[in-house]
């Protein structure tokens, strides 16, 4: 769905978006942002959810750039039983593209 977001606003020439959102150390975190080409500008605790939650709670704000003329603006993932980053997860590369076979 972000990528179809992202196309859209590519074709509407629009150069770079940005964003605040609710993150967590665990959920949402800046890894994740950064998978998808996000740069954090800041990331600020708050405490509006202290009552509810015993986890550090941020306000993250986020910016992207908006590349034209591509086919895909984000680059797939998947998560790796073996190998890969140390987190687990890999990034596709252009030689994975739809058709061509997948080596683990």
């Amino acid at each position: 769905m972000l990528e179809t977001f992202l196309q859209f606003l590519a074709e509407q020439g629009v150069a770079q978006i940005s964003a605040q959102m609710v993150t967590f150390e665990d959920r949402r975190g800046l890894g994740l942002l950064e998978r998808y080409g996000f740069r954090v500008l800041n990331r600020s605790q708050i405490t509006k959810f202290a009552e509810f939650t015993n986890q550090p709670v941020y306000l993250t704000t986020i910016f992207r750039d908006v590349p034209r003329n591509q086919e895909r603006i984000i680059r797939p993932i998947w998560k790796r039983d073996v190998g890969g980053r140390s987190d687990g997860w890999d990034r596709t590369m252009d030689e994975w593209a739809p058709g061509n076979e997948r080596s683990n």
